[in-house]
């Protein structure tokens, strides 16, 4: 079973991280103000369901929201930035602010009007039962009297 992306730029990550480096980190930022991040996923399967975990360290539970419409799983989520210190001068920041966005499709082995999530030291975690239909189950084999 696996996740279909949806959604991702991969040559555009690369070429920043390319131009990050010829230049030593030069224009990197030090204080970032706002960021619209792709969410990194975890995701297994068990005969029983497909669980789908999601670091968010930093967020609010209540600034979770997920949505499953037409197999489409999406988690957005959203962390605030730091109250400011009028006294304060930033050295560095680098902790991402801001929203957080994932979506995936779904495969259709799955029950989403079943899911349920829970929230745990920065990590949510979805729980997606497997529709009965696909879940694996045994054929007992009964001898004839031949």
């Amino acid at each position: 079973m696996t996740l279909a992306r949806l959604a991702t730029y991969p040559e555009i990550e690369r070429w920043h991280g390319s131009v990050d480096r010829w230049f030593g980190g030069f224009f990197r930022p030090v204080r970032r103000t706002a960021f619209t991040g792709r969410l990194g996923l975890d995701a297994y399967e068990t005969p029983e369901e497909l669980v789908v975990q999601a670091d968010l360290p930093g967020a609010n539970p209540k600034d979770v929201d997920i949505t499953i419409e037409n197999r489409r799983l999406t988690i957005r989520a959203h962390r605030e930035q730091h109250e400011e210190d009028k006294d304060a001068r930033w050295v560095t920041q680098e902790l991402d602010r801001g929203e957080y966005a994932r979506s995936v499709l779904l495969p259709e082995t799955v029950d989403g009007d079943r899911a349920n999530a829970s929230f745990e030291h920065g990590v949510l975690t979805l729980r997606i039962p497997k529709r009965e239909t696909a879940k694996p189950r045994r054929i007992k084999v009964e001898a004839t009297g031949k």
